[in-house]
């Protein structure tokens, strides 16, 4: 019998791997989908559990007009599937470790070799679009990207930075976050973090910044519930009705997912 992996689409979850900087989204329907494990075409790609260590598989997705687009690190591609779960492409990745996705204005999915740290822009060919330099002013570590307007978004969590590049490969901005585990682009093309003050852990705002590192918006998140959250929660995106939604785990392990709204109440 062929295991599967499943995809509970209200808020495009798959629990049990290893998913860093996934995206809400709004367009798919509520149901669960089912995809078998494996190297075929129509496949996924999960790593087998050794000892104590989970299986660890598909490292992002994110939502795209038509369904989902899931980033298979396992099988080097990316697998595109439509609104009932069916399988609709396969797009090989170029060499490299590809640990996220984001797609641009375009449609074109943009990826980071973390070795090289070559961009790459993926449709139905391979670009590459530009190199980041190492060294002073430049990131250290890619921890995740996400597109925002016609420009790439790098965060750093060993600078503690957000670099900020265009397609075309030109640092236009760099500026530090305080503490925070993931980010996502907000509707209106801001980076937004759920930060935790490292003084006082019980406080946990929502940061919206400008492109130039300006504090656009804060917002103190009500209710004490996060604060047994805050060392695992991971920022997902938004709904197209504008509420964060974000998961976690509390202290017996069960998974949380919930949303946050523009006054800071947690749903």
């Amino acid at each position: 019998m062929n295991k599967k992996i499943h995809l509970f689409c209200v808020l495009v979850l798959i629990f049990g791997t290893n998913f860093q900087n996934t995206t809400f989204a709004s367009t798919v329907p509520s149901r669960e989908i089912a995809l078998e494990i494996g190297n075929g075409s129509q496949q996924l790609g999960i790593s087998q559990e050794v000892e104590d260590n989970p299986s660890q598989g598909p490292e992002a997705l994110v939502a795209i007009n038509d369904g989902l687009a899931i980033l298979d690190n396992r099988n080097h591609k990316i697998i595109q599937i439509d609104e009932r779960g069916k399988m609709v492409k396969n797009l090989h990745l170029p060499s490299g470790v590809f640990n996220d996705l984001a797609v641009d204005g375009i449609g074109r999915f943009i990826l980071i070799d973390e070795l090289s740290r070559k961009v790459f822009a993926v449709d139905d060919r391979i670009s590459e679009l530009f190199g980041i330099p190492k060294g002073e002013g430049f990131p250290m570590q890619i921890d995740g990207y996400q597109i925002a307007g016609k420009n790439l978004i790098v965060s750093d969590f060993g600078t503690e930075k957000f670099y900020i590049f265009s397609l075309e490969g030109k640092l236009k901005k760099s500026f530090s976050f305080p503490l925070i585990q993931s980010f996502a682009i907000s509707p209106d093309n801001l980076p937004a973090i759920l930060s935790v003050n490292s003084e006082h852990p019980d406080e946990v705002s929502m940061i919206y910044y400008d492109l130039e590192g300006n504090i656009k918006k804060k917002v103190p998140i009500l209710g004490k519930e996060i604060c047994q959250l805050t060392h695992s929660v991971r920022l997902l995106g938004f709904s197209r009705t504008g509420l964060a939604i974000a998961y976690g785990w509390d202290e017996k392990g069960n998974g949380i997912v919930f949303s946050i709204d523009e006054q800071g109440s947690i749903n």
